[in-house]
């Protein structure tokens, strides 16, 4: 398993070089061509398990020595002219060409990542974005889509993707805003509405800031979400107040806060914490992992890729050597703390972006 982790390290930090196969693929499984974040890429099964999530069709994945071809059936992976693996293409569901009511193709809606994850950002802004501070990896503003969401357009599309397949975890997305909730409050209404007309049991998870008010935690949860991602991405402080020039004004004490709140209320290990491997020193992000796993929750590393329209499109992409030897010691604390990947929600239940799920 070791060795295909290694491989799905790589492919993570450098990406699939443009092929024939590698373009079927994306277009079928992004049939509308939304991306919910520049994070979106091929949906592969590696032939060990394991779930992978490759970038494909930015500029640094042609200098990826990774490719995929198709033959004799089965989709074949290539570093440089070897073949190191054979993998499977995660299908497209079939409600993605359906069409809401508002007129909007349900891929437009929903993504699914993964196998079983369904992820939406449920407003395509952030307010970092319209004062000049947004992170300088990032790439959320940029992306085209529908700006707002609207409930009705979410549940119709959550209904159909259901009546599909069960199973699925909900993932939900969106930028800060300035306010004391920094955003939360906006998930209110949806959280309601869908608790109200999906089955009870859907796990629902978030992805936001730490509010200056832990009340708003409190009320959300309330409202029926089961786990959060309460993202720091860069550990060091000095490095994140160049790194998130205004995301970094949300105290550190406030995360921690958070952090530990949810722990209280949910459980350990049902929320998580990205941080970018290759945006900081590998000894401060493992103090990182430490700290986070202390507090019960999972630390999810993350390689920077230079995607095109970021601020810091010109760094080269995290080294696949640190960032699995740093996914090595995540998996292992996390493992030896008592962690279980089945209580992992969200982003984290998927698995394809990250690796500590694999190495625990």
């Amino acid at each position: 398993m070791c060795d295909y982790a290694k491989i799905k390290a790589e492919i993570l930090c450098w990406g699939l070089r443009k092929s024939p196969a590698a373009e079927n693929i994306f277009l079928e499984q992004h049939p509308t061509l939304h991306k919910r974040t520049g994070n979106a890429g091929i949906q592969l099964l590696l032939e060990s398990g394991l779930v992978l999530n490759a970038i494909y069709g930015e500029d640094f994945c042609e200098k990826s020595p990774y490719h995929i071809e198709k033959e004799n059936g089965s989709i074949r992976i290539y570093k440089n002219r070897e073949l190191v693996c054979i993998c499977a293409a995660i299908k497209a569901p079939e409600w993605y060409a359906k069409r809401t009511r508002g007129g909007y193709f349900m891929a437009d809606i929903i993504l699914q990542e993964g196998r079983d994850t369904l992820i939406t950002g449920i407003w395509n802004n952030c307010c970092y974005y319209q004062n000049g501070t947004q992170c300088r990896f990032c790439v959320f503003g940029y992306e085209k889509g529908i700006e707002r969401k609207s409930i009705g357009n979410i549940v119709e599309t959550l209904q159909a993707a259901l009546k599909e397949k069960s199973g699925y975890h909900l993932h939900m997305t969106g930028g800060n805003t300035f306010g004391v909730d920094r955003g939360i409050q906006y998930y209110q209404d949806y959280i309601k509405k869908i608790r109200g007309t999906i089955i009870a049991s859907l796990p629902i998870s978030l992805e936001v800031s730490p509010p200056e008010d832990i009340k708003y935690l409190d009320d959300i949860i309330d409202s029926g979400v089961n786990g959060f991602s309460i993202n720091i991405e860069v550990w060091d402080e000095e490095r994140r107040k160049e790194i998130c020039p205004g995301k970094s004004k949300i105290k550190r004490d406030d995360y921690f806060k958070a952090w530990r709140r949810v722990s209280e209320r949910l459980g350990r290990f049902t929320s998580s914490s990205v941080i970018i491997v290759g945006l900081d020193r590998a000894e401060n992000i493992e103090e990182g992992i430490k700290e986070l796993v202390k507090m019960g929750i999972k630390p999810t590393l993350i390689p920077f890729r230079p995607f095109g329209r970021c601020d810091l499109k010109d760094l080269p992409s995290a080294d696949p050597k640190e960032f699995f030897e740093l996914s090595m010691t995540a998996g292992k604390l996390l493992a030896e703390a008592g962690a279980e990947s089945n209580s992992f929600l969200g982003c984290e239940h998927c698995g394809a972006c990250s690796l500590e799920k694999d190495l625990m």
